[in-house]
């Protein structure tokens, strides 16, 4: 699932009645919509740091971003945007099973920006800062959608960030920023999974394992 296009209920479609009753009748769910053929889903890109360098085709920019720095310089929450994208899925079509990735990193956490071909790649010079946001996010998720879903939720921090365009920073940098953002989930979920995601296999130009696989429990 696309952090550019969940808005839009990417994925949700009506099951037809008929179905239900065929030779190999479809395990249709009590909801309006759903996403066919799917218990698990999983999301990329729901932090913001949309754009590209390649042109205007993600659209986004820092106003389609989960946080951005106030007036008084302090960060600050735009979640209504995190509920227009996720409650369609959790709240309308009763999804449980979710892994959702932190992979772009918002613009105002960086001092500029490092825009590649999936988004702003630049890592956050302060990241105590990220961990703040981290830590802000599941707090939001707990309130939204209330503890005893969230905990079921899943993370992993990046998609393919061994691949060049991924993240903009040393490997040095991604531990902390890995560490930081597995402590803020760890405090406020302490019983979700935290992990990697997914890795590009440089031999063969395709995503190597499962990032189900990949997710370890925090202890």
């Amino acid at each position: 699932m696309i952090g550019e296009w969940l808005s839009q209920r990417q994925g949700l479609v009506e099951i037809p009645g008929y179905l239900a009753g065929s030779d190999l009748p479809y395990p249709k769910q009590p909801y309006a919509e759903e996403v066919p053929f799917t218990d698990h889903l999983s999301v990329v890109r729901l932090l913001g740091g949309w754009g590209s360098r390649e042109g205007p085709q993600l659209g986004g920019g820092p106003a389609a971003d989960l946080v951005y720095r106030g007036e008084d310089g302090r960060l600050a929450y735009r979640w209504e945007l995190l509920t227009s994208r996720l409650d369609p899925y959790i709240i309308e079509s009763g999804y449980r099973e979710l892994t959702l990735g932190l992979d772009n990193i918002p613009y105002c956490l960086v001092g500029g920006p490092d825009l590649q071909k999936y988004g702003q790649v630049a890592p956050p010079p302060d990241f105590r800062e990220w961990e703040t946001f981290i830590r802000a996010l599941g707090e939001e998720l707990v309130r939204r959608y209330g503890y005893d879903t969230a905990r079921h939720f899943r993370f992993r921090l990046g998609t393919e960030t061994n691949a060049v365009g991924r993240f903009g920073g040393t490997q040095e940098e991604y531990f902390r920023h890995y560490d930081h953002a597995a402590k803020a989930i760890r405090e406020v979920l302490p019983e979700a999974q935290f992990g990697p995601g997914y890795l590009l296999d440089r031999r063969h130009g395709h995503q190597s394992g499962d990032a189900q696989h990949q997710l370890h429990r925090l202890g």
